[in-house]
């Protein structure tokens, strides 16, 4: 008998505590819940953007085929640990989705909370966990409030429920009210910070355009970053070495937003940064710059023949490294030369 009393005894031990750990547990996700701080929300700034189930991972997917979010594209930001990738939530055709999404294609809203307080005619408002959810309880008893109660806006993207935060009970709490019972204080703060989800800090005043040109031949112009090229008479726009440019825009490291005239015509589009140098174009053929050189040395009478004398010995010059050097002399209307030979350092290349 005492020895089945003895393991009812151990019986009933193991339950209480295996029932206690469940409750802390559950109190714990409760609170954890209700501490949370507010999600911010995001707009996608770019086409056809993968959302993906783990940072830099699968695209999620739709009826087999992978999500590709398009521009404006509303989320809600959950987390920004991951600098690359933000953690986020949107709904894609009627459907709620959890996943990553790079985080330079986000433009993350931040709002500021705001003090509030229930109207003062309205009592025993119920405080739901979710919009027009269940109530919280105190107590086994649905929370309500009354007229006057203060609390914190945390966010009123949902523009029937507000989510809020307040004390009840000396109990802090996170949920729903309905939208028409709360007031706003008119001490409240309403400015919103916006920024680019970069780890970079916000800008506040608009780039200012930087001169540079085109680096390489035959470059694509495009009308988005990373887009379809703009055209020009039916014909995509090919851009030459040395093409003249206005970059109005670095916010997208990979793709620089440019102004800049083509046949005549100006256009706006983007090019991508690597084929982009900043500056003014600087044609260094050695061939052109001798030439120019030798021209703008010529005597105001000087005839073609004597253009001849320097251009041959110039090239000569170039190639070798030596030159045979044809002084022109001019004997009253007629050219002669000199020949002489001699090492031209100013070549060497």
């Amino acid at each position: 008998m005492d020895i089945n009393n003895k393991r009812t005894r151990t019986t009933i031990s193991i339950v209480m505590l295996i029932w206690a750990v469940v409750c802390i547990a559950v109190t714990g996700l409760y609170v954890g819940n209700n501490h949370a701080e507010a999600a911010t929300t995001g707009t996608l700034t770019s086409d056809y953007v993968y959302f993906r189930k783990s940072p830099n991972g699968t695209p999620i997917k739709y009826n087999g085929s992978a999500i590709l979010l398009r521009k404006g594209q509303k989320m809600t930001v959950l987390s920004t640990s991951n600098k690359t990738w933000y953690k986020v939530k949107l709904t894609y055709k009627k459907k709620r989705y959890t996943g990553y999404v790079y985080s330079a294609f986000i433009k993350v809203t931040r709002t500021t909370s705001k003090k509030a307080h229930l109207r003062k005619n309205e009592n025993y408002v119920y405080f739901r966990k979710t919009p027009n959810g269940t109530p919280l309880k105190y107590n086994g008893s649905p929370i309500m409030l009354m007229g006057g109660q203060s609390m914190t806006v945390l966010s009123t993207s949902n523009k029937t429920w507000y989510k809020v935060k307040l004390t009840y009970k000396k109990k802090r709490y996170t949920g729903y009210v309905y939208s028409k019972f709360i007031v706003i204080d008119s001490t409240s703060a309403t400015t919103k910070a916006t920024t680019k989800a970069t780890t970079q800090q916000p800008t506040t005043a608009a780039q200012a355009a930087k001169s540079g040109y085109v680096n390489e031949d035959y470059v694509y112009f495009r009308k988005t970053a990373a887009g379809t090229p703009i055209t020009y008479n039916g014909s995509a726009i090919m851009l030459m070495k040395g093409q003249a440019l206005s970059v109005t825009d670095t916010s997208n490291k990979s793709w620089y937003k440019v102004n800049l005239t083509y046949s005549s015509k100006k256009y706006t589009g983007f090019i991508s940064s690597s084929l982009i140098t900043m500056g003014t174009y600087k044609d260094l053929t050695v061939t052109r710059h001798r030439m120019q050189h030798l021209k703008s040395s010529y005597p105001p009478r000087t005839s073609l023949r004597a253009t001849r004398c320097f251009s041959e010995s110039s090239m000569r010059s170039i190639q070798t490294g030596y030159s045979r050097r044809y002084t022109p002399t001019l004997t009253g209307t007629t050219w002669s030369r000199t020949r002489s030979t001699y090492r031209d350092v100013s070549t060497t290349l």
